[in-house]
């Protein structure tokens, strides 16, 4: 185990195919929560910790990621780019990553949404107490097994340690769940290198790898300090996410900044981006519309994921 210090890691080069049409257009990791793309939020939580240099494996509609963050510096921390040429898995990304890092990260998946409190204090801890352990954020799914087939579960032992992870389980074994992000000695690479292609995907699976690490003997630990957290894989889970945020912070809905808007336009648990404009004094509800996108129908928008290209029903 390497005594270096800890850096970052975002895989952010998925397709996102199950987002069609937006995804199209807009890269996942590039996708708004409260007008702030979701990379941004995961490279807060990096800084949270003190780590200011971070890894971010590219693929699909790269350019767009590359111009946004650029080397980091606008951002306070500093970037470097690996680029996936084709996609093969969650596995096979961070496997890229071997050639860069050789201490301890902490990795996000570039479509996860968490809300934590005192994510710094209690990763910080975690990250003293096991250097040379794996550790996984989750949290328990309280009433809606169904968000937990789109994540992974984990069951423990009698001791709290993880001794088997399901990648999205058709009839889930459990109420815990992984939220994305992880904490990884870099004994992670040889397990990706000794893992299979999954029988379901064809793909790298990650969580395959993890299981390798189990299997192999390392002591696997969950971490449940997530609050709530969102895996950003359609337009209404888009809008979950965000709906989610207002309600924490005690707001109905979110207007962005420089935004024209009909006088007697009606903005109900809706999200308003940057630079929009609404022409008529129609109602917007449980709605989100994109920055810099313009609104001139005079019809009521309910229900609805508005960009500047497409119009999705949520």
């Amino acid at each position: 185990m390497t005594n270096k210090k800890l850096v970052g890691a975002i895989i952010a080069g998925g397709r996102g195919s199950r987002f069609n049409p937006v995804s199209l257009t807009i890269p996942k990791a590039l996708l708004p929560i409260c007008n702030r793309p979701i990379i941004i939020h995961q490279i807060d939580y990096l800084k949270e910790l003190r780590i200011k240099e971070i890894f971010i494996v590219v693929g699909y509609l790269r350019e767009q990621i590359i111009q946004f963050l650029g080397d980091g510096s606008e951002f306070g921390v500093k970037i470097k780019y690996v680029i996936q040429e084709k996609p093969e898995g969650s596995g096979h990304a961070v496997g890229l990553l071997q050639n860069y890092i050789d201490t301890n990260f902490v990795l996000f998946l570039g479509d996860i949404y968490i809300k934590v409190n005192r994510f710094l204090k209690h990763l910080r801890y975690i990250y003293r107490a096991h250097r040379d352990d794996v550790s996984l954020l989750a949290c328990k799914v309280e009433e809606n097994l169904e968000r937990l087939k789109q994540n992974f579960a984990i069951i423990l032992d009698g001791n709290k340690r993880v001794i088997k992870v399901i990648e999205k389980p058709e009839v889930p074994p459990t109420n815990l769940k992984g939220c994305g992000v992880y904490l990884f000695t870099p004994d992670i690479f040889k397990a990706i290198k000794n893992t299979p292609r999954s029988n379901k995907r064809n793909e790298y699976e990650l969580t395959d790898a993890i299981q390798t690490l189990i299997d192999g003997g390392h002591l696997v630990f969950p971490i449940e300090i997530i609050d709530w957290d969102v895996n950003i894989s359609s337009a209404d889970e888009l809008y979950r996410c965000n709906y989610l945020w207002f309600k924490d912070m005690g707001k109905k809905s979110l207007i962005g900044k420089s935004c024209k808007i009909n006088r007697n336009a009606q903005i109900k648990n809706s999200i308003i981006g940057d630079n929009v404009e609404i022409q008529n004094p129609i109602l917007i509800k449980n709605s989100i519309i994109f920055s810099d996108t313009r609104v001139f129908t005079g019809k009521d928008l309910i229900n609805k994921l508005i960009t500047s290209d497409y119009e999705l029903q949520i």
